[in-house]
């Protein structure tokens, strides 16, 4: 025995799998982590057998989809598991990444290790996003028409990126063999990633639900933890079964089994279930590269949350409040998930605006409750700063507070709606040259209404009102966030350096 650990190989798998010192007070919660390993390793065996006989040509992509399930010896159960598949293995990592939150395991000494996992999360968006569109349904086309389109919104160079993703100057052929070959070379990227990320697990240590890193009260990983992990892998394998032999279509959409067709556009068009909180922040934007980029700053402030927020106390155990805006912001995810899914109509879109300033007020509060463990445990009760100091604090903060109440009311306070005189050019039989003057003046209006943020919806020509619809934030509201946002940063920086 001694012998074989000798070997560089087996003494390293001896000390990962065996010998690796682990925090005896590790609950299921931390079991997360072994189902999405699992799960990857399914989706990428299952993915190997189905590449076998997919044809990526949009002609014959749909025909080899049901080929698979009707021809091929036990087709149908490699397509339901991988399909299925992917979304245990979303659920999985969205419950890794919530228990990372309420739990701070992203922070300090475990930044790099929380960073790779989110490169980790943003590789597997992309590749289950590829995925999607092999089916060649018309939740496909459409959904890769809309996706790669938002790469237009970058400046300059983004008609050339959406041409150069489509291969041409729409989603066609060379678009599904390009996304074909992409969906089969990531999975051998993630599967790098997590090597890394356990590397790096292996260097940092694993996080405790106390949120405490002391070096005792530890113990062995084999066979404590790994009898936990093969017990609740058998359970993770119970649920995977339930869904891929009793309802296997249960998450799916069923327009992906109509045949793509470019000349018919479906009346609702919805990514995958996994992706519809991400897909209400896109909409709730009205502007089309405010919306991207709200898109991509929800994901990436995973990515930089290490950074901007390092508290005394990790664990959401120690502070109540934040243990329930955890909980609420979990809500708000599966609320945003649900309003993704429903049209773009009132009332689903006046609640995604809500919802998503929601979703980022949440790491806003992150931050503010680091701010608040520095200052009012260490500075107001220990007494390390002096009355002058304590009293610029103060002000500061008041007026943190007063430049946010002035936003939320300038947002809140200003109607949805206005009624508006029509002019008198809309009436009958009237002078050319009066009904000239008359639509310049209220042209002057239209102008006028719309530097202050309103924009024209619907018209009512009954020779009295027209309805005008708040669409965007006032330029009022813009000053007061853009002083907030200032003055906070600035407030941030000085706290951060100072500390």
């Amino acid at each position: 025995m001694t012998s074989l650990r000798s070997n560089s190989i087996i003494s390293t798998v001896y000390q990962i799998a065996v010998k690796y010192p682990t925090p005896a007070s590790l609950s299921y919660l931390w079991n997360f982590g072994i189902f999405a390993l699992v799960a990857l390793i399914s989706q990428l065996i299952t993915g190997i057998f189905l590449a076998m006989h997919y044809t990526p040509h949009v002609n014959y992509a749909f025909e080899s989809c049901d080929h698979i399930m009707r021809d091929v010896n036990f087709g149908w159960l490699l397509r339901y598991l991988h399909a299925n598949g992917a979304s245990l293995f979303f659920i999985v990592v969205y419950s890794h990444i919530l228990r990372g939150l309420i739990y701070g395991s992203y922070l300090f000494a475990r930044e790099l290790l929380w960073t790779s996992g989110v490169l980790i999360f943003l590789i597997m968006i992309i590749t289950a996003f590829l995925g999607y569109i092999l089916p060649w349904g018309q939740m496909s086309l459409w959904g890769a028409t809309v996706i790669t389109n938002l790469a237009s919104t970058i400046p300059s160079v983004g008609e050339y990126i959406v041409i150069w993703l489509w291969g041409g100057y729409s989603v066609a052929n060379p678009t599904l063999n390009k996304f074909f070959s992409l969906h089969f070379v990531f999975p051998f990227i993630i599967i790098a990633g997590v090597a890394l990320h356990v590397a790096l697990l292996h260097h940092y240590g694993s996080s405790n639900p106390l949120g405490i890193d002391y070096a005792v009260d530890k113990t062995n990983f084999t066979p404590y933890y790994t009898l936990k992990d093969l017990f609740s892998v058998l359970i993770f394998f119970m649920f995977a079964t339930i869904l891929v032999f009793f309802v296997p279509n249960l998450l799916g959409h069923p327009d992906n089994y109509v045949p793509a067709n470019p000349d018919i556009t479906p009346a609702h068009i919805v990514p995958e279930w996994y992706f519809l909180p991400f897909y209400a922040i896109l909409r709730a934007i009205p502007d089309k590269a405010l919306g991207v980029l709200a898109l991509l700053l929800s994901i990436l402030i995973l990515m930089v949350l290490p950074y901007l927020h390092s508290t005394f106390v990790r664990s959401a155990l120690f502070k109540p409040l934040y243990k329930y805006i955890s909980f609420m912001f979990i809500g708000v995810v599966i609320l945003l998930g649900y309003l993704g899914a429903k049209p773009i109509e009132e009332p689903y879109l006046t609640i995604a605006i809500y919802a998503t300033l929601a979703y980022f007020f949440y790491f806003v509060l992150a931050i503010i409750g680091e701010i608040y463990d520095f200052l009012f445990i260490n500075f107001f009760y220990i007494n390390t700063i002096t009355k002058t100091q304590k009293a610029l604090l103060i002000l500061f903060i008041g007026l943190i507070i007063l430049l946010t109440f002035c936003v939320v009311y300038s947002i809140i306070g200003e109607p949805r709606e206005i009624l508006c005189d029509i002019p008198k050019s809309l009436t009958p039989n009237m002078h050319p040259t009066d009904a000239e003057k008359a639509e310049i003046s209220w042209k002057k209006h239209q102008d006028r209404l719309e530097k202050e943020g309103f924009q024209y919806l619907q018209e009512v020509r009954d020779g009295k009102r027209e309805i005008v619809d708040l669409n965007v934030v006032s330029e009022k509201t813009k000053k007061y966030l853009a002083v907030l946002i200032i003055i906070g940063g600035v407030g941030y920086a000085i706290y951060r350096f100072t500390r």
